[in-house]
């Protein structure tokens, strides 16, 4: 679980980075918008590396293995669904979400 939420919160503060230096360049502050999430996902990434090495014992040693093959599928299927040929889906899911 560890491992999952430092990862899943280091993604965020990548997407922080990204929007601050894209959209909303001009509001960008290197002090909130890439000091301060790059200290904080290198220290989240490090208690997650020190959650899981050694592997804990017993079936607890597959959860980290197992969180990292959700997250590549989870990766992969967003950059599939999201390739501009297959975007249709989206409209049809507002559609669906409107009804």
């Amino acid at each position: 679980m560890t491992l999952a939420m430092a990862l899943v919160y280091s993604i965020g503060n990548l997407a922080v980075w990204r929007l601050y230096r894209g959209e909303r360049r001009a509001e960008f502050n290197i002090a909130l918008h890439a000091a301060l999430p790059l200290v904080s996902s290198v220290a989240l990434l490090w208690v997650g590396f020190k959650s899981v090495v050694p592997l804990p014992a017993g079936s607890a040693g597959w959860a980290p293995i197992a969180v990292v093959v959700w997250i590549v599928i989870g990766v992969g299927l967003t950059w599939y669904l999201g390739r501009p040929s297959r975007r249709q889906w989206m409209a049809r899911a507002g559609e669906v979400m409107s009804e």
